[in-house]
């Protein structure tokens, strides 16, 4: 399993990436036996879990407190509540940086994410719109994912999981500082 604290794209100057990454993710799940690694990307502030804030309330009426809600955001659903002013509403969101799809999710402790699960495709083709949104597409994945997450969910603030917070804590230092705390982190794992 790969859990990204984020989204799953690649933006700036290397975006064009993406589309090789989708491949060999692809190629890797079709030639793996047994279960498939799980590739998953969960963000905890942004557009999406704004508006998963903003419709909470709704959700808590037709969905009771402790169930886990899953919401495909689709390119039409998000033009039209998430990202208003969107240059095509036509176009694929993210076709020229996203590897993985958004879903909205309020866990069974009613904590919102943005959970991105890569794309069950190897390459975006014609009605790549429709495609990515087919939860049947996604087979197991979507329960992993879910799965996962909640498993990691954490109290230590709002919104986060075990894997964002420890992302924060150990590797959101400087590049000198952070080999050296990461030396002596193995270090003492080893007992050298």
């Amino acid at each position: 399993m790969f859990l990204v604290d984020g989204p799953l794209g690649i933006f700036g100057e290397p975006a064009s990436l993406h589309r090789p990454i989708m491949k060999m993710i692809n190629k890797v799940r079709s030639n793996v036996r047994g279960t498939p690694p799980l590739v998953i990307g969960v963000t905890k502030s942004g557009r999406v879990v704004e508006h998963g804030k903003l419709i909470q309330p709704m959700l808590l009426e037709s969905f009771p407190r402790g169930r886990t809600v899953l919401l495909p955001i689709s390119d039409p659903y998000r033009y039209a509540y998430i990202d208003l002013g969107a240059k095509n509403p036509d176009s694929n969101f993210g076709n020229d940086t996203h590897y993985g799809q958004a879903f909205l999710v309020r866990s069974a402790n009613d904590r919102i994410f943005e959970l991105n699960i890569a794309y069950p495709f190897a390459t975006k083709v014609a009605g790549f719109q429709n495609q990515k949104v087919d939860l049947a597409a996604y087979g197991n994945d979507i329960g992993r994912a879910i799965g996962v997450l909640e498993v990691f969910e954490t109290e230590l603030y709002e919104d986060a999981n075990i894997v964002q917070h420890l992302a924060h804590r150990c590797a959101s230092i400087s590049h000198r500082p952070a080999g050296r705390t990461l030396d002596l982190f193995v270090r003492s794992i080893i007992g050298t």
